[in-house]
């Protein structure tokens, strides 16, 4: 039984250091999941960030650039004009031409920023993308946690049967013994009085019989003296003379009743 109790703690101290280990690896893994997962996020958001900037920088430089071959056409358009010209048509013309210009501006900046739109819709993608598979490592991690939770519980609950099994086998033994311990004090002394008993009936056999044989001695000695034919008279006249004759018949009793 202590064999048996030794065993199962060393096989629960095995359990516990297991678990333990399986604790400190899962959280190094998670804590390697998690660096690399902030760290893939930290640089796809700042190189989405400089590819904006950076398209942002190009986009108004072109737009600028744009604006200045425009405005540097039209200049030279209305001054073509109104050399040849010469008259307000060309002016007309050149409001028509600014008109242009102006749509042609709000066309570029519409564009500049819907590209814009589309890299940030793009970036809340990728930002969107990288939250879940956090939220996934965080549900994996709790998952797992709970696991290890459960196992602890199932350790201590073993733990816990094992020490109930102890404790009862231990009650089961002292009980066992103090009840042998009683049934061999009763033995005994119920030896101790048969053999008081048997003591007892010899010594009740034994002056019996000495009775016996001086009743016989006496009997002889008064038939010699005065015979009687009617021995059932004589016998009873034995038996007033010695009352003790009856003393073996009662040992024998006493002896058989135990």
């Amino acid at each position: 039984m202590i064999m048996e109790i030794t065993a199962l703690r060393a096989q629960l101290t095995d359990l516990e250091e297991e678990n333990l280990n399986l604790k400190i690896q899962i959280r190094k893994e998670v804590q390697e999941e998690y660096r690399e997962l902030v760290q893939a996020l930290f640089l796809t958001c700042l190189r989405i960030k400089e590819k904006l900037d950076e398209n942002q920088f190009n986009l108004i430089q072109k737009v600028c650039e744009l604006i200045g071959e425009v405005r540097a056409e039209g200049i030279a358009n209305v001054k073509q004009l109104k050399k040849t010209w010469g008259s307000a048509r060309p002016d007309e013309e050149t409001k028509e031409n600014t008109a242009k210009e102006s749509i042609l501006s709000k066309k570029e900046c519409l564009r500049i920023k819907l590209m814009a739109e589309q890299e940030a819709a793009l970036l809340h993608q990728q930002l969107l993308a990288a939250r879940q598979a956090l939220t996934k490592a965080q549900t994996d991690n709790r998952k797992l946690w709970r696991q290890n939770d459960t196992q602890a519980q199932l350790l201590r609950e073993l733990e816990h049967r094992v020490t109930q099994d102890s404790v009862t086998r231990q009650q089961l033994d002292i009980i066992k013994t103090s009840g042998m311990e009683k049934l061999l004090k009763d033995v005994e002394q119920k030896e101790q009085k048969l053999q008081l008993l048997t003591e007892e009936a010899e010594r009740a056999s034994k002056r019996g019989q000495l009775q016996q044989k001086k009743m016989d001695r006496d009997l002889k000695q008064v038939r010699a003296a005065d015979p009687d034919p009617k021995g059932l008279r004589s016998q009873l006249s034995m038996e007033q003379l010695f009352p003790g004759l009856s003393v073996p018949l009662t040992a024998f009793s006493l002896l058989c009743q135990f």
